[in-house]
């Protein structure tokens, strides 16, 4: 009996987890069928069509197939099969005729979820791509849904673009009258289309039985041909050590023989390290897990042709553990964490720096990304009494520095390849904490928060900022000025204060931060939103003796960049220029301005923004303006034009050099039932300050078409492909994930396939061939002269061909 029941139960599906084709190709039932058979012997008396052929023949009505798929999809799904007769237009003898057809059975979580997990990951497809860290909160949270009805705010907002005005919706209505299913949660007032899009897929509406083991796992794997690491450069430097004309500058400048001596080692030390690397592919494997819905722990493995040895981390913890009446242990953790607090001002340890990044995953991690720079090793936990939230965090590390000529740490070094001359030359501490009380309720709105945050940090040996031992001697610029000044020390104590509130349509953030006896800065986010449109404003200003080493916040530039760190050729060291890299933000004060309208169906404004500061290291203006306006000329068919204009000032040996960077680009797309199918066409330009020796302009522009197409249910199909074309300049683009830069000119095609193997396993595949051709002939090719010969040498190039792939296996157990 058993065993004919499985059989029988191969051919039916499960009503929850159907999808509306399927619902569609049910039989007629019994009434429908009977009544369609009256109207056809009322019409045609003589008719040989039987009642029992419309039973065969026909299938259950279009319009009742979408209710009942509607129904399911806006309450989460049915609980009973009697259920069904609460949907408009289901009867009697449609539950008749369906009962050998169905089955009923609870709708799981993240049904999909494999292609969740790649659009998560397709997020990096953006200018403001989000960074590895908030990657992985998102897809443990499809695979661990968060309970919308005992969230809170921060868990909510720190989901992909969910608003602070959402979040406190949807945990305002919560508090009143629990959510039940999607359609609840759809109708909760003042939460945003949008907001309701972008949270849907990572909430629940009733809390999960914890499993025993619950967790992902994900094993990814790339390979590139070239890595850049600057071998080269380094035996120039070396060479010119070796001549007696250089040493005499380096000697004129102040520098001893065995000083001198002392640089040239190191140099060759670095380049024995560096040529003992080998290109190989990158592995990595990433797994993050719970026991019963309490224990913890996360772990990484990675190997990377840029890195002398294999990354290792990993963290274990707790969560959610009761102490007594109203007080919990919300979380802890120990061994590799990551920490953020507020807007970034005083503590976030990501080593990733995103130009205009508007939010962030507040709070206590485990960190199993490949952050090592600035990662923490140490202890971190967070209590929660009533509406009162502390966190506590200390940590112990080895930090990478460049030496200065005594010996002793100049400043941080950061990226990879790190040869040995710069591993673990000091020791630092982090202690940290920020008490924060959640005082919306009753009285208050909810999402209202005040916090106090605090970091001390301690070094075991103070940064002596000798900046004249970077550059070469007699070079035209020099590692000096505001950018290069800020007080240091052994110890360093930050403070931030932060306040928010939430009156509807309205949000308000503010944080103020102080270094003691150094520099301010601070950051006051305002936002209002209603349904067709959302308005953000954002004012900040960072002072240029505020040095936060964990300063993460919303920029435009890092601190070095464009300044003589850029620019290797000058350096005493090529590898100093990854400072320009520097994870904090260059100081400034500026306003930000951004919106999104639609005026219509057909009409929309995406993104329109303006960001409109001043660099406090030159104090010289600049602005930046980028707005989109895209028309559906039909339902699936859409045109989008965006236009970018950016006026950038910098503080040059000459002079103040400007740059005016004009970019145009069209979008024509079709997307429907999973196909999209586009073409972009971008135009750009650059207007330099005008000089004699070479034009004031470079220009570029490509093409780019790309088709996504669903081959099956359980099998996706990406196909791209962009020619380019480059006179001085370089062109970026966004391919399935992440973002591409082109330089010279090219083209290059790619393909991915994403199949899901089983409900809780998939695969991604991706191959890319990309040709190069690098023309040589000089600054804007009007070609390079030959002293000798004195002619004038153009025409030629260099061509390169790369051939790429990565894979990815994501695994929810």
């Amino acid at each position: 009996m058993n065993i004919l029941f499985l059989i029988l139960l191969a051919f039916r599906i499960n009503i929850n987890n159907a999808t509306l084709d399927e619902i569609k190709k049910l039989p007629v039932g019994y009434q429908d069928a009977d009544s369609i058979y009256h109207e056809i012997l009322k019409a045609h008396p003589d008719t040989t069509v039987s009642l029992e052929d419309i039973l065969k023949e026909k299938t259950v009505p279009e319009w009742k197939a979408k209710n009942i798929y509607q129904y399911i999809f806006y309450h989460g799904g049915i609980s009973s099969y009697y259920e069904l007769s609460k949907i408009k237009g289901v009867n009697a003898g449609d539950l008749a005729r369906w009962k050998k057809y169905i089955y009923i059975k609870p709708r799981r979580e993240g049904r999909n979820l494999i292609f969740d997990i790649q659009r998560v990951r397709s997020r990096t497809a953006s200018e403001e791509s989000p960074r590895e860290s908030a990657l992985d909160w998102w897809i443990l949270k499809l695979v661990e849904p968060i309970n919308v009805n005992k969230a809170e705010v921060d868990e909510l907002y720190a989901l992909d673009r969910v608003s602070l005005i959402d979040a406190a919706a949807v945990v305002r209505r919560a508090r009143i009258l629990p959510l039940r299913n999607r359609r609840d949660l759809r109708r909760v007032p003042h939460l945003s289309y949008y907001g309701y899009r972008n949270m849907v897929n990572f909430v629940t509406y009733r809390d999960r039985k914890p499993r025993i083991v619950d967790g992902w796992l994900n094993i990814y794997s790339s390979y590139y041909p070239d890595i850049y690491i600057g071998e080269s450069l380094i035996s120039d430097v070396i060479s010119n050590l070796s001549d007696s004309l250089s040493r005499e500058d380096y000697r004129r400048s102040g520098w001893t023989d065995e000083e001198i001596d002392s640089l040239a080692s190191r140099l060759r030390k670095e380049r024995e390290d560096l040529s003992a690397l080998r290109n190989y592919p990158y592995f990595r494997t990433k797994v993050v897990s719970n026991v019963r819905g309490k224990l913890r722990f996360g772990l990484l493995f990675e190997k990377s042709p840029t890195r002398v040895n294999e990354l290792k981390k990993g963290f274990i913890g707790v969560e959610k553990v009761k102490l007594a009446k109203h007080f919990y242990l919300s979380k802890l953790y120990v061994g590799n964490i990551r920490v953020t607090l507020g807007q970034g001002l005083v503590l976030d340890n990501s080593d990733e720096l995103r130009d205009r990044l508007i939010s962030r995953a507040r709070g206590i991690y485990g960190d199993v990304t490949s952050n090592t720079d600035f990662a923490f090793n140490g202890v971190a936990f967070e209590f929660k009494y009533l509406g009162f939230n502390p966190i506590f965090v200390y940590s112990k590390n080895s930090r990478n520095a460049i030496l200065d000529r005594d010996g002793n740490p100049l400043f941080y070094f950061v990226g990879h390849p790190a040869p040995s001359v710069f591993k673990n030359k000091l020791t630092e501490r982090v202690l940290a904490t920020s008490l924060r009380f959640n005082l919306g309720g009753n009285t208050l709105p909810v999402g209202t928060q005040v916090a106090l945050n605090l970091m001390k940090l301690t070094y075991s040996k103070p940064f002596s900022l000798a900046w004249e031992d970077v550059t070469k001697p007699f070079s035209r610029e020099e590692a000096s000025g505001p950018a290069f000044e800020w007080h240091t020390g052994k110890e360093n104590l930050f403070g931030s204060l932060e306040l928010r509130t939430v009156l509807f349509p309205f949000s308000i953030e503010l944080e103020a931060a102080k270094q003691k006896d150094a520099g301010s800065a601070y950051l006051l986010k305002a936002r209002i939103q209603e349904n067709p449109y959302y308005f953000n404003i954002i004012f900040r200003h960072y002072g240029v003796d505020y040095m936060n080493p964990y300063m993460r916040t919303f920029q435009e530039a890092s601190r070095f960049q464009y300044t003589v760190l850029d620019r290797n050729y000058r350096l005493n060291d090529p590898l100093y220029s990854n400072l320009s890299n520097f994870p904090v933000p260059k100081p400034e004060t500026g306003i930000y301005v951004e919106s999104r309208y639609q005026m219509s169906s057909k009409l929309i404004f995406p993104r329109v923004y303006l960001d409109v500061w001043r660099d406090n290291t030159t104090m010289l203006d600049n602005y930046r303006f980028q707005g989109s306006v895209e028309y559906r000329l039909v339902n699936p068919l859409r045109l989008r034009f965006t236009e970018k204009i950016q006026n950038r000032h910098s503080a040059r040996y000459l002079g103040i050099t400007r740059s005016l960077t004009y970019e145009t680009t069209l979008r024509l797309y079709y997307v429907f039932r999973g196909t999209y199918m586009g073409i972009t066409l971008r135009h750009s330009r650059v207007l330099l300050t005008p000089r004699e020796d070479y034009s004031n302009e470079i220009n570029g522009g490509y093409l780019a078409l790309d088709l996504q197409y669903p081959v099956a249910r359980s099998l996706d199909f990406r196909l791209g492909t962009t020619v380019w074309r480059n006179n001085g300049m370089s062109q970026w683009g966004f391919e399935d994930t992440g973002i591409d830069f082109m330089y010279g000119n090219g083209n290059k095609v790619y393909f991915s396939i994403v199949e899901r193997l089983t409900r809780n396993m998939g695969v991604k595949l991706k191959f890319r061939l990309k040709n190069t051709y690098y023309p040589h002939g000089g600054l804007l090719g009007q070609g390079i002269y030959n002293p000798i010969t004195g002619n004038w040498l153009t025409g030629f190039s260099e061509e390169r061909n790369a051939f790429s792939f990565n894979l990815s296996f994501d695994y929810r157990f």
